[in-house]
């Protein structure tokens, strides 16, 4: 809500910086290097959930350096379509009374985060876009009252999530940037179910998907023209 060409301030640029790791998913052992990753929107970037697990840093051009502001990340599933006033899917993270200058300068972005960071986690072979946006508070700083704490930031309640009552709740302004990045199911993906707890709510680890994920990456290698015989 509140995003058009007009309304955009400058660039917002998100870096994940992922250590080296090794996870088991479904019983198989898997080992991942070190990444630096910069979403690029227009490509549109697609990193790994191994990659994003812990919160990426953001940088934002043509803010105020004097006001603060919020930054949302949201997942509102695969889309294509969105009708306005759409409830998205999960809130990943919600920061509120962010400084100007912090966001110019590429400091840490302090302020006040209500929704901590929860790395994507799509349990579904297709992608799901996973948006970020800036939002100016016009009031200054915001303090939430119990009951806009209960509706916004229980985090029991990150589901069905009201983007667009969120941003009227709290008379947010213009998006002055954003960036989005698109996620599937991968290798991590059952790893990050068991770490995280949160199989009840997708359904479980979904390791049905694990072959599918690997038969993929063969056909578009063209693996199989030079293995034959090759068969899940």
């Amino acid at each position: 809500p509140n995003l058009d060409n007009n309304t955009l301030a400058g660039a917002m640029t998100v870096m994940y910086d992922a250590a080296a790791t090794s996870y088991t998913s479904c019983g198989f052992n898997f080992s991942q290097p070190a990444a630096t990753v910069t979403i690029d929107p227009t490509l549109p970037s697609t990193p790994k959930q191994w990659q994003t697990g812990s919160a990426p840093s953001v940088v934002a051009s043509g803010v105020d350096a004097g006001k603060l502001y919020t930054l949302v990340m949201v997942d509102p599933g695969h889309g294509p379509a969105f009708a306005p006033g759409y409830v998205a899917g999960f809130v990943h993270w919600t920061v509120m009374n962010i400084k100007g200058s912090d966001l110019a300068s590429g400091n840490a972005l302090g302020g006040d985060a209500l929704n901590p960071y929860f790395g994507p986690t799509n349990p579904e072979l297709r992608w799901h876009l996973y948006a970020f946006a800036l939002y100016e508070q016009p009031a200054g700083m915001v303090t939430p009252t119990a009951a806009q704490t209960a509706t916004f930031f229980d985090q029991n309640k990150r589901g069905g999530w009201g983007t667009s009552a969120f941003v009227s709740e709290f008379n947010l302004g213009n998006v002055v940037a954003t960036s989005w990045q698109r996620i599937t199911f991968d290798s991590n993906t059952p790893a990050r179910i068991v770490q995280t707890g949160i199989g009840p709510l997708v359904g479980g680890e979904h390791c049905d998907n694990l072959p599918h994920v690997v038969t993929a990456a063969a056909i578009a290698q063209n693996v199989p023209a030079v293995l034959p015989n090759l068969d899940n």
